[in-house]
């Protein structure tokens, strides 16, 4: 950090805001031009003309057109917007307060410049002074929780000419119900060609694949698994090893089963990921269906830990199991945990598949894995899977492994062509472009629409063979 930067960082904020006005007029000054049609000159008039340029050819479906190329030149496939972040390497972020500190903390590690503008009222938003950043070398976010209420304000400050916030860059989409916000979506772009820094949205480890519950719909195929087990500690602390040394911050790493708190490992794992790389982590996080109360030691570490837990709620489906989950919660509540409880009202029936998905080409393979793209990846053995289902599928032995369904992180060197190539496979790509359980796989709810109740129990293990296999009645399963 320069002196201009840790100056700028000392100054109280009623001093930043008394300041602002003063300082948008030397910007003014500085500016080749305002950004509302007069002539440009300069290297800023022909990095604002690709900046629109870009946000007039693709507006908000730029990963759909990459995915749709197919991975084409590894290493390579951002080079068009990751020009542009070169250039506008600079981050102006705009929200509440609440916004602006939590996008701040999230995204310092990129190690560049962070200017912020904190609006706790989105309809007095000084859209001049923010569509102006676009040309001072800035990329704005909108950092607004609500992210209809930032598309809105990114909407209004794209008309004053600035064709490049997140309104067409950062907000393509929502994740996980904005646990991991629109913002980040785009972040390993901009941080692989802004500062060669590798950030992944998120990333899961499977602890385990045994459970004490056998959902008929399980996405980990529970009741298909022959052969359930804990994973080896040594194993799990490798393979954690091998994926934080290549990467420089991930916004949510989710240690998953089966179900966690039946591993005798659970604790020493999230002790080791913690005490290791807890800064290389926006969010650490397990997940349990609420069948096991947990000891207070353990309850007590989470909390000293910072550790998020999702609490699978199917009490209305399996009431035996509400006098657990209720004293889960309960012991929750008093230590002071942060969890959620995801609103599960159905399970997607991704499986067993449907007749028509054998008759699929290899291209409507592809096109069915563009469109149900999930972007939860799983990690195992140092490798990453292109789809966590596809994941599940191998280790509860519905189809054999393949190599290239997943990406050895291994076999990385500390190269930029090599953290962009993973970078790009966390977006989607891969080398058939599509994965092989998308033959058998019905697809996330972003394409699935069939549904079954949440934690209906199957009776037993059920079988089904790849060589012979049987279909998902529709009339009565």
């Amino acid at each position: 950090m320069n002196v201009k930067q840790t100056l700028k960082q000392m100054l109280p904020a009623p001093v930043k805001a008394w300041l602002r006005p003063y300082k948008m007029k030397l910007d003014q000054l500085r500016m080749p031009a305002n950004l509302e049609g007069r002539t440009h000159t300069g290297s800023n008039h022909e990095l604002l003309r690709k900046m629109r340029a870009f946000s007039q050819k693709y507006e908000d479906r730029y990963l759909h057109a990459m995915l749709e190329r197919g991975w084409i030149n590894p290493g390579h496939m951002f080079d068009e917007i990751g020009e542009i972040f070169s250039a506008n390497n600079k981050l102006f972020l705009v929200g509440t307060q609440r916004d602006v500190e939590r996008l701040s903390q999230r995204l310092k590690f990129i190690g560049v410049e962070i200017e912020s503008l904190t609006l706790p009222d989105p309809r007095k938003v000084d859209l001049d002074y923010i569509a102006s950043r676009t040309a001072c070398g800035y990329t704005v976010i909108i950092g607004y929780e609500d992210t209809q209420l930032a598309s809105m304000v990114g909407d209004e400050i794209c008309k004053k000419g600035a064709h490049f916030t997140n309104v067409n860059i950062f907000g393509e989409n929502s994740f996980l119900g904005g646990i991991i916000s629109g913002q980040e979506i785009y972040c390993g772009i901009f941080s692989a060609y802004a500062s060669d820094k590798v950030y992944l949205t998120h990333n899961n480890i499977l602890i385990t694949t045994i459970c004490n519950l056998n959902c008929k719909y399980c996405l980990n195929y529970t009741p298909y698994d022959k052969h359930p087990e804990h994973f080896p500690i040594e194993e799990l602390k490798k393979s954690v090893d091998i994926y934080f040394n290549n990467i420089d911050m991930v916004g949510l790493f989710q240690v998953s089963g089966g179900e966690p708190m039946l591993s005798p490992h659970l604790k020493e794992l999230l002790e080791y990921i913690s005490d290791k790389f807890r800064e290389k982590i926006g969010t650490l996080c397990f997940v349990t269906n609420g069948t096991i109360v947990p000891e207070d030691e353990f309850v007590h570490f989470c909390k000293e830990q910072n550790i998020f837990i999702f609490l699978d709620n199917y009490t209305e489906t399996l009431p035996r199991i509400k006098k657990t989950f209720d004293e889960t919660r309960q012991k929750f509540d008093l230590e002071g945990i942060k969890y959620n409880i995801p609103k599960l009202t159905s399970f997607v029936k991704t499986f067993p598949p449907l007749k028509n998905n054998l008759n699929l080409s290899e291209a409507d393979l592809r096109k069915k894995y563009q469109q149900c793209h999930i972007g939860v990846q799983n990690l195992r053995n140092g490798q990453l899977c292109s789809c966590t289902y596809h994941a599940f599928a191998e280790n509860a032995g519905l189809i054999p492994v393949a190599e290239d369904n997943w990406f050895d992180m291994a076999q990385m060197t500390a190269s930029i062509l090599d953290k962009r190539k993973l970078v790009e496979f966390r977006f989607g790509f891969n080398k058939k472009g599509y994965v092989d359980w998308c033959r058998y796989c019905n697809g996330h709810f972003t394409i699935n629409t069939i549904n079954g109740p949440v934690g209906e129990q199957a009776r037993g293990r059920l079988d089904w063979d790849i060589n012979a296999p049987t279909f998902l009645d529709l009339r009565g399963d």
